[in-house]
């Protein structure tokens, strides 16, 4: 049974531990996406220990301008202005890299082991970054000695969203649990527990006023933003749900999952609209630039842009040698920028999908 939603107060002190599991091999896919709700929900709730009532804390931690080359990239995200792609890594560092001249602008120690999602505000003044050790990170990148904590969460932080005006924040975990955060006075507002699967993707309809976030079952539930009320749940996927995108002016909802697929649903009736098909694996991740859609590809290797008025298949960029976990767009739309489970992150043409560059394997 769903708990009903509470406001959670702020308290003063905490402690954040963490444990983290070696990754195993891969077995066949088509067999292992039966189990898929299970290995995902083990997965992540057994990389952390618990954590006590949400806090707020502020420490120093910078790290000069230096050409970092044995970071293991593990999440990334791109500024709106079109010039930083920001990259997380498995030690808990955020990395601000240049997309002109391909150098790292400086780093922050945030979390006490792997980075599992970054957001960037719609102002570029600061990014949010979700960590396996429950902890939520906030850095001003104007002020670059000061990084702050939050926790709330207990467990892993698996997906995050700021609204367009960057006052709140809506974080997911693997404890299932969807809270929302007022980022001006930093604290939790709200908190939604008791989901049957780890929250596994969150967006938000600006005009509407509603969350939705999808599940490791393959389920969507839709929130009210105002007080995180369960308006209704629908299935999705056959599988995990990987990603969710919302298209304001076109008002669709954009899922895709472990099923293959990317689906186009109208944002008021929930009815599905239409299919992008063509990835031979799960598609493990999706991002939105105007029209466009590109998706990454999992066991595949492979990265594809659609048109998300026709589902058609536009550009099939392939190379990588694992896993594609991760797709971006840079804020102008100019770049996309790839990321797999080894740590690669390539960097293609949106347009005419050339390889721009490799980044440095890891060590």
């Amino acid at each position: 049974m769903i708990e009903k939603p509470k406001v959670t107060k702020l308290l003063q002190d905490n402690t954040v531990k963490r444990k983290e599991k070696g990754r195993q091999g891969i077995i066949n896919p088509l067999l292992l996406s039966c189990f898929a709700p299970f290995l995902f929900s083990f997965l992540l709730l057994s990389c952390h220990k618990i954590s006590t009532s949400p806090t707020f804390t502020m420490y120093n931690q910078w790290q000069d301008t230096n050409p970092v080359t044995t970071l293991y990239p593990t999440s990334i995200a791109a500024s709106g202005d079109g010039r930083d792609l920001f990259i997380g890594d498995i030690e808990g560092y955020i990395h601000r890299w240049d997309i002109k001249t391909r150098k790292i602008k400086g780093s922050w120690k945030v979390h006490k082991g792997k980075v599992s999602t970054i957001v960037v505000s719609s102002g570029g003044g600061f990014v949010v970054s979700g960590g396996f050790d429950t902890s939520i990170g906030l850095i001003h990148i104007d002020v670059p000695n000061t990084v702050s904590l939050f926790s709330g969460h207990t467990g892993s932080i698996t997906s995050l969203y700021l609204t367009a005006d960057d006052k709140h924040l809506i974080s997911g975990g693997s404890d299932r649990s969807v809270m929302l955060w007022n980022m001006d006075k930093k604290i939790p507002e709200l908190k939604q527990n008791g989901f049957q699967g780890v929250v596994t993707s969150l967006t938000f309809w600006e005009k509407g006023g509603k969350i939705f976030a999808g599940f490791s079952e393959g389920y969507v539930h839709i929130l009210d933003a105002k007080d995180l009320q369960i308006e209704r749940g629908f299935e999705a996927h056959r599988g995990v749900v990987s990603s969710l995108r919302v298209q304001e002016d076109r008002e669709i909802l954009l899922s895709s999952g472990w099923d293959r697929d990317i689906k186009i649903w109208d944002i008021r009736s929930m009815q599905l609209l239409r299919r992008c098909i063509g990835h031979e694996y799960w598609v493990s991740y999706i991002s939105l630039y105007k029209n466009k859609i590109i998706s990454a590809g999992s066991f595949d290797h492979s990265v594809r842009v659609w048109d998300i008025d026709t589902c058609r298949d536009e550009l099939l960029l392939t190379g990588h040698q694992s896993y594609v976990h991760s797709v971006v767009f840079s804020g102008d739309g100019r770049h996309i920028f790839s990321l797999t489970l080894k740590g690669e992150i390539r960097q293609w043409d949106a347009k005419t999908g050339e390889l721009l560059y490799t980044f440095p394997l890891p060590q």
